[in-house]
């Protein structure tokens, strides 16, 4: 885990390793975090204790004993692919990163796979004191989970004939809810979907690992 939020304290932070991370590494991982910040959240309020509710499109649920953030894989899917588009939008304006966004995109145009060069957020080329030049590719993060909604995405739509123009039209209602905490939406088409029952079955099936529940990456 390279970076954290932290909802009880309403902070970020960003690990960095000097010697391997390069400034997009660092770039993205702070893009990510930070919208995770700026993502819906809410709490319930005890004496003495603040207990997390919603934190973007994650849901504490009870299961068992313990409560548990439902949606978990979907709500760092919405994050992670937010991350990139604005790594996509806005880095080329940071001059800082310039050079190395410049070694990505030659590094990309070399690549057969069109759709796995899309992956690659990061690319360095540097020589070690041996005299050794050592090649490193950094790939945006939560490949297998973004690729999982935007599978799911496209089937909603497919499943609903004449009501979504396009993929994005769908998404849109996914994030309309990560921003606002307001589900009802989304609930409703999947569950017009799939059949009632269907949203919560999601949320069961995307939750956080028990063992690492709490961790916000």
């Amino acid at each position: 885990m390279r970076g954290r939020y932290f909802f009880g304290s309403q902070r970020a932070a960003v690990l960095v390793d000097s010697k391997n991370d390069s400034k997009l590494d660092f770039a993205e991982r702070s893009a990510h975090e930070l919208i995770h910040f700026n993502s819906f959240q809410s709490a319930d309020f005890e004496p003495g204790k603040l207990s997390e509710r919603v934190f973007g499109f994650a849901i504490m649920t009870k299961d068992g004993e313990e409560l548990v953030p439902y949606f978990n894989d979907v709500n760092e899917a919405i994050t992670g692919e937010l991350a990139k588009r604005f790594d996509q939008e806005y880095f080329k304006a940071i001059s800082a990163l310039t050079e190395e966004i410049q070694q990505r995109d030659k590094f990309r145009a070399g690549l057969k796979s069109k759709s796995g060069a899309t992956e690659i957020k990061s690319f360095s080329l540097k020589q070690e004191e041996s005299g050794m030049w050592r090649a490193r590719a950094g790939e945006y993060p939560y490949i297998e989970e973004r690729q999982r909604l935007w599978a799911t995405i496209a089937d909603i739509r497919s499943k609903n004939t004449g009501q979504f123009k396009s993929n994005e039209d769908v998404f849109r209602i996914f994030t309309e809810a990560y921003f606002t905490g307001k589900f009802k939406k989304v609930a409703k088409l999947i569950d017009k979907t799939y059949g009632k029952g269907s949203f919560r079955e999601l949320g069961k099936k995307t939750k956080a690992q028990k063992a690492a529940e709490q961790e916000k990456k």
